[in-house]
């Protein structure tokens, strides 16, 4: 059994995990905390994160602890043998699309998403462009992955599950025009119509 802790609130970086239990099929309890007031909750979650933020997972089975989200995309696709080869080029190709997702992608993204909906009187006009500029840069180097492929790397894959959640928002939350982007976007169908 696994135990997630995630935001009260959800958001795309606990959506991912979630898409990734269900891809799993791991039996799996929900805790959640609202990280906006629940001060208690939240002081309760530095046994398991030292940096009190969520999605966290327990797995019950084994007593391992995982934060971070595409660190628990590792641990579950390694856990069951699924969405991530042992090794290899494609293993390594995988990789290197969660981690440009933690440091560029999910990053700008989860600045836009912070701002726009919690607080945007502190978001500036000339953020907002650089955001956007960044936003555009960055799904033009996956329109052109994803050009001759079905997904990011050939099969489905974790990389698939860490970008998805933030895509779908993107035209809402970065102005994003996904019919500028056409393999983008018919990928997005692609991995909604397996996921959900």
């Amino acid at each position: 059994m696994i135990t997630l802790y995630t935001n009260k609130s959800g958001g795309p970086i606990v959506e991912k995990v979630i898409l990734m239990l269900n891809e799993t099929r791991l039996e799996y309890i929900s805790v959640e905390i609202d990280m906006s007031s629940d001060i208690e909750g939240i002081n309760n979650l530095s046994s398991l994160n030292p940096n009190k933020t969520v999605p966290i997972i327990k797995d019950d089975d084994t007593g391992v602890v995982v934060y971070e989200s595409n660190a628990i995309l590792i641990y579950l696709a390694e856990k069951e043998n699924m969405l991530l080869p042992v090794s290899g080029a494609n293993r390594i190709n995988i990789l290197n699309w969660l981690m440009f997702e933690s440091a560029n992608f999910g990053a700008v993204m989860g600045e836009l998403y912070y701002y726009l909906l919690k607080s945007p009187s502190e978001l500036s006009n000339h953020h907002i462009k650089r955001y956007e500029e960044k936003m555009s840069s960055y799904c033009l180097m996956l329109e052109n992955q994803l050009t001759g492929r079905e997904y990011l790397c050939d099969e489905f894959s974790i990389a698939d599950i860490t970008y998805y959640p933030w895509t779908v928002i993107l035209e809402d939350l970065a102005n994003i025009d996904l019919n500028n982007y056409l393999q983008l976007k018919e990928w997005i169908e692609r991995v909604k119509t397996r996921v959900e």
